[in-house]
């Protein structure tokens, strides 16, 4: 039993520890979780911190809401085959891509806009890291290609007047393959596919290693011995394995590439998240939320969750890195969907261009800008994720 001037000093050092704020992604802690004195005296700081909070949710729901009516509308209403928007006809995985633009908007991008001491510490971060600083331009560059050139290349089309043209002509600067496709557009379209990838992955993966590496993390025993006993048996079958299977069952698509990813591919990441909440458990501040009556609900959602968040973030940004090259494995393999123009795809095509033998030395430029864009990718997602590391955990 702890005397009341030790349980005193944890409250006090509790109450500073709001004041300032912890060093983490998410939002300081707010103080109306403890409860010390009546419910009602919360200040209006606290108030208006849980109405952001709870209105970052609410902005996702209504974002995820309006992306199922369009979702029903374009499947339901028009069909599958019509355009929704002009001539856009979206897939499934189009669609789960717009809801993880719209959880990434909500729960990383308008939290680091709005606190003023993150951003000037990630600003102050990457300026001290040139490498870091060109990695993350080549990924704002990377994520426009995938977006908005992509869609170019889909509305005007990839297709120009010889096949095999070499690189350092007006009509294709970077060539053409064996038939007749501008590179250019090749690499577009190929950016376009690696962005849907790894956003939607990441968007399963974050969520769900976050919940199951904080509550093995937390509650310990036979809790944690049954979640991470799972994760033991799901990481012994590699799960390209899983793909491969389910791809001959049903049909390789690049939906089943990112749901199999998605949810059998977080248990890496659902361990470093456990390994930190291990270690934030012991705090002291967690120690004192529980002291001033702190439920274990809150605790994990005001203390743990947002601590433990950037690690989830840099485990899942190197976890991406490796998962684009297993994309491109796949499609050069022809195990992924022949109708996307994956990278992996345009790679084995400038190996040998349609079984025509055509010989390496006579089309290298069909091979070598996609192999070139994704290393630079996978280096990019690399820097940036051991730069995230540094500037979100500095210790």
């Amino acid at each position: 039993m702890r005397s009341a001037p030790t349980k005193e000093l944890l409250t006090f050092m509790y109450w500073c520890w709001n004041v300032r704020g912890a060093p983490t992604m998410a939002s300081r802690p707010p103080t109306d979780s403890v409860k010390i004195g009546d419910a009602d005296s919360r200040g209006a700081g606290d108030r208006r911190l849980c109405e952001f909070v709870s209105g970052k949710t609410l902005g996702f729901l209504l974002s995820a809401s309006v992306l199922a009516l369009g979702f029903l509308a374009h499947r339901v209403v028009r069909g599958v085959e019509e355009p929704l928007v002009l001539e856009w006809t979206p897939s499934r995985v189009d669609w789960l891509f717009l809801l993880a633009v719209a959880a990434f908007t909500w729960f990383v991008v308008i939290p680091v806009v709005t606190d003023a001491m993150l951003r000037r510490r990630l600003w102050r971060s990457l300026r001290a890291d040139p490498l870091a600083l060109a990695s993350c331009c080549y990924l704002v560059a990377f994520g426009l290609a995938g977006t908005v050139g992509a869609a170019l290349v889909e509305h005007y089309g990839p297709f120009v007047t010889d096949s095999l043209q070499p690189p350092g002509t007006l009509e294709a600067p970077l060539g053409a393959d064996g038939h007749g496709q501008n590179l250019v557009a090749l690499l577009l379209e190929g950016a376009g596919v690696s962005l849907r990838v790894a956003f939607v992955v990441a968007m399963v993966i974050v969520p769900t290693a976050l919940v199951v590496g904080t509550v093995a993390g937390y509650a310990g025993g036979a809790i944690d011995s049954a979640l991470m006993g799972y994760v033991d048996v799901q990481e012994t079958v590699p799960v390209f394995l899983f793909y491969i299977v389910l791809g001959y069952v049903f049909e390789y698509s690049l939906f089943l590439l990112v749901v199999v990813f998605g949810l059998l591919g977080w248990g890496r990441v659902a361990r470093l998240v456990r390994a930190e909440v291990r270690q934030l458990r012991e705090r002291q501040f967690v120690e004192a939320a529980r002291n001033c009556g702190c439920t274990t609900a809150q605790i994990l959602r005001w203390h743990l969750l947002p601590n433990a968040a950037s690690v989830a973030v840099v485990g899942t940004t190197q976890l991406i890195a490796w998962l684009l090259l297993v994309e491109a494995a796949l499609a050069f393999m022809y195990l992924s969907d022949p109708n996307v123009a994956s990278w992996g795809h345009t790679i084995a095509r400038g190996l040998v261009e349609g079984g025509t033998n055509v010989r390496f030395q006579n089309s290298w430029w069909v091979s070598t800008m996609p192999m070139v864009a994704l290393a630079g990718t996978v280096v990019a997602l690399s820097v940036v994720g051991d730069w995230l590391r540094d500037a979100l955990d500095p210790r």
